[in-house]
């Protein structure tokens, strides 16, 4: 007998909740505390619009998670702080040095603000935040601007930037919770990137070099390595994630276009619904089943979420688009879930046989040719076929009229015959 391992290669796993990352896609588990059978679905174009921030951002510092997230700073003046509940931000204690272009890491009650520009210099400030107030701290060895970071705020990073001379530097270092040291360098300088991850496990991915660049290098605790490349060029985009599960999102010249990384390639996934650059990640997500992007250039208010995939029961039903015309006792349908014929039906009152017949892509139904013979209660072939070809036979209509002939729909043609 065929078992799940020999078909999948695993076993049904029994887990205590419910896992979020991609390699449990299409797979099974028991979920031992609701005591469900689940999988992962993934879904394609998952970014929805999250709350609006309080004051529009370009190129601010963020940290945190999708659900509880901070962005704080950004053009070359503004000092505010905003958190994030997942559905609204709130400001909270501002920057004691306000600036852009910093790096943001950590958690939205314990961040770091890390380098940055104000309007007339570079700047090597480093400031920590305790979820209501930010402090000073010991500063980078050089200040620059266009700085990328991660980690969090005991065992963080300091990337690439620009500062002035050459602008775009392959300086990286390494903090302990006050002081910076200088580590391994980036293979090729460059400021605006996106980083991720943690001080043994880091990615950097785009940035400019001096032109926008699809570069990705991984970093393994001394050293830097180049790793495989975005599809695209691209520099100050958004991104959440670790070094094996990243998302870059956005970024110059104004794109909405996104990849998802798993380590190994890059994929394009859903677009942004406003293309941006200049935005900003929630920096400490573990991996790229769900984060946000919030801010961009121009400065906007804009929050956009991303989810992976939804965690479904086996054997659930989840709401599918709503048919043109209501009707009951329809005939048997054809076709499959994503090519589906709905035909004929009834309605009472008034008692109305329907003659209608629509075709479902997977989202939404369209009323194609109707067949000859209103009709309810007929039987239909084609349950395995896609909704080009299919047959109905039988039923009955009005004065309790019972009906022996069939109808043959033929869909890439356009046709309906009776026999």
């Amino acid at each position: 007998m065929t078992t799940y391992k020999a078909i999948h290669g695993k076993t049904i796993q029994h887990l205590a909740s419910d896992p979020d990352d991609a390699s449990y896609e299409g797979q099974i588990w028991f979920n031992s505390t609701s005591g469900d059978y689940k999988t992962i679905v993934k879904v394609a174009g998952a970014w929805a619009t999250g709350g609006a921030m309080n004051t529009a951002k370009s190129k601010p510092g963020g940290s945190g998670l999708q659900t509880a997230a901070a962005v704080f700073g950004g053009g070359s003046t503004e000092a505010e702080t905003e958190v994030y509940n997942g559905s609204t931000w709130t400001e909270s204690g501002d920057l004691n040095t306000g600036r852009g272009g910093q790096a943001g890491l950590g958690l939205s009650t314990a961040a770091v603000s890390v380098g940055g520009e104000t309007s007339t210099a570079y700047v090597a400030i480093t400031e920590t935040y305790d979820g209501s107030s930010w402090t000073e701290t010991g500063d980078l060895n050089q200040a620059r601007g266009a700085v990328r970071g991660c980690g969090i705020t005991t065992a963080a990073l300091a990337v690439g930037g620009a500062t002035g001379s050459p602008n775009f530097t392959q300086l990286n270092e390494s903090f302990d919770g006050s002081s910076w040291t200088e580590i391994g360098d980036l293979v090729q300088g460059k400021n605006g990137g996106t980083c991720l991850g943690t001080t043994s496990a880091a990615l950097y991915v785009g940035g400019n070099t001096p032109s926008s660049t699809a570069n990705s290098e991984e970093f393994d605790g001394s050293a830097w390595a180049e790793g495989n490349n975005l599809n695209r060029a691209t520099d100050n985009a958004g991104g959440f994630g670790i070094q094996t599960s990243a998302m870059c999102a956005g970024g110059a010249p104004n794109s909405a276009s996104c990849e998802q990384y798993d380590g190994t390639s890059w994929a394009e996934v859903g677009d942004l619904a406003t293309g941006r650059d200049g935005l900003v990640g929630n920096q400490n997500s573990t991996s790229n089943a769900s984060g946000l992007v919030a801010g961009g250039d121009p400065a906007v208010t804009t929050t956009e979420e991303w989810d992976f995939g939804s965690t479904l029961a086996a054997g659930a039903w989840a709401t599918g688009g709503n048919l043109n015309t209501a009707r009951q006792y329809v005939n048997q349908g054809a076709g499959t879930q994503t090519a589906g014929l709905c035909v004929g039906g009834y309605t009472n009152p008034p008692q109305v046989f329907k003659d209608e017949v629509e075709s479902y892509d997977g989202s939404s139904w369209t009323e194609v040719a109707d067949i000859n013979t209103a009709r309810s209660q007929a039987a239909a072939t084609g349950g395995n076929s896609p909704n080009t070809a299919a047959l109905i036979f039988g039923g009955y209509s009005t004065g309790n009229t019972f009906h022996a002939h069939v109808e043959s729909w033929m869909g890439l043609l356009g046709q309906k015959l009776q026999i």
